[in-house]
């Protein structure tokens, strides 16, 4: 406040001085008043479009107060109407966005906004003004030239045209590659078939030469040896089982009494023929051999290791036939139960094969439907397979349960006795 001579009398009084205003608050002024500026001057410009269109027409705008929409009916593209609207429309958000400015600008406890807010509000506020400014300018010169218009109207749709028929054209370009790709496929694929048609009888003696062997192989469960070659040592995937191989002789173990074996032949002649489907005994085991001495040594060494294998886990094996003779299996062929090779073809005649059963109780175990018995007669034939051995389960016709026997060594037997 300043002291003012009054002009009336000699008395001094006191005059409001005018309020210094701080340097933020007059840049948010200045920024609100360019607001206003350009809120307003977007209603002019379209007044001013309006009015410049309806003169180029010939025929006068509506008074104030009057309906502007309600123009001649010689406004065939309703531009007039459609600016009246725009203008009463930009009129009315002018006032009221303006009407949000000086009430934003007039507050005294607003807070000042730093220099970097007040320069990205400053940009942001003139790009809207620019961009709006662009929008209304092409509006306008579209509305007050119908020559441009036809010309901007003519340049799109060329461009249209010009686009679909390019993509007329990438469409047709890529149905012509597919249809020379699919031809293409096809002459190469009839070319291979007359290959194939006139080579078929040689590719079908090569397919023979290769598959017949190795389904005969695959069928007789076979191992190919070469004359001359010998037998490699059986590697066990068990460790116990290649310990007992490497390690010293292994003694065979004490036969159980006569009696066993006679109550066992008693039991199965009692059986129906239904019930002894499901039995793994052999035929005629009371007058079996069971001479350790007459098995080959390298065989009983393998065979003693599975039953000491299995003896560490609870199951005690018994040897029901060894060495057989050729009458004896004669006899057994002839009968055609326990099996079909003739004299001079088993195993057992060359010490090779032998057949074992497991005993619980003080009997000798055959029937397959009892849980127990089944786990040990396949226990029997995988540590069989681990010692490097042939398993009698494990054939496709006659499922011979208690046999195990060294089929290389065997065969090379029969061979050497001219027996096959």
């Amino acid at each position: 406040m300043g002291l003012r001579r009054a002009t009336t009398d000699s008395r001094w009084r006191r005059t409001p001085r005018p309020t210094r205003r701080s340097a933020p608050t007059a840049c948010r002024d200045a920024a609100a008043r360019a607001q206003r500026a350009a809120l307003c001057g977007f209603p002019c410009l379209l007044g001013f479009a309006r009015s410049a269109t309806a003169r180029r027409s010939g025929f006068p705008l509506p008074r104030s107060g009057s309906d502007d929409s309600a123009y001649p009916v010689a406004d065939p593209h309703g531009l007039l109407s459609i600016l009246g609207l725009v203008e009463t429309g930009s009129r009315a958000f002018s006032a009221n966005a303006n009407a949000a400015v000086n009430s934003s600008a007039n507050r005294r406890d607003a807070p000042a906004l730093a220099p970097q807010s007040q320069d990205e509000a400053r940009r942001v506020v003139w790009l809207a003004v620019t961009v709006s400014f662009l929008v209304f300018a092409v509006v306008a010169w579209l509305a007050m030239f119908p020559g441009a218009r036809d010309e901007a109207g003519g340049r799109a749709g060329r461009m249209l045209q010009r686009g679909s028929a390019f993509i007329e054209r990438l469409r047709r370009r890529a149905s012509q590659q597919t249809r020379e790709s699919g031809q293409e496929l096809r002459t190469k694929s009839a070319g291979y078939a007359r290959r194939v048609s006139r080579s078929k009888y040689f590719l079908i003696a090569a397919a023979v030469m290769v598959i017949v062997p190795v389904s005969l192989i695959l069928g007789l469960r076979q191992k190919v040896i070469l004359d001359g070659g010998t037998d490699p040592v059986p590697v066990a995937t068990s460790s116990q089982i290649r310990e007992l191989l490497e390690g010293e002789n292994l003694v065979p173990p004490e036969p159980p009494p006569p009696e066993v074996f006679v109550e066992a032949e008693r039991e199965l002649a009692q059986l129906s023929p239904s019930a002894r489907l499901s039995i793994a005994a052999p035929e005629e085991i009371v007058s079996a051999d069971r001479r350790w001495e007459q098995i080959d040594r390298d065989f009983r060494q393998r065979v003693l290791a599975i039953y000491k294998v299995m003896e560490g886990r609870g199951i005690k094996m018994v040897l029901v036939e060894g060495f057989r003779s050729a009458k004896r299996q004669a006899e057994l062929a002839a009968a055609g139960k326990a099996t079909r090779a003739g004299a001079g073809q088993s195993c057992h005649q060359y010490g090779l094969a032998v057949d074992s059963a497991p005993i619980r109780n003080g009997k000798l175990q055959w029937d397959m439907n009892d849980p127990w018995t089944r786990d040990a007669y396949h226990l029997y034939g995988q540590l069989a397979q681990e010692a490097g051995l042939e398993w009698g389960g494990s054939w496709r016709s006659i499922k011979d349960y208690v046999h195990l026997e060294q089929k290389d060594r065997c065969r090379a037997a029969r061979r050497a006795a001219g027996a096959g």
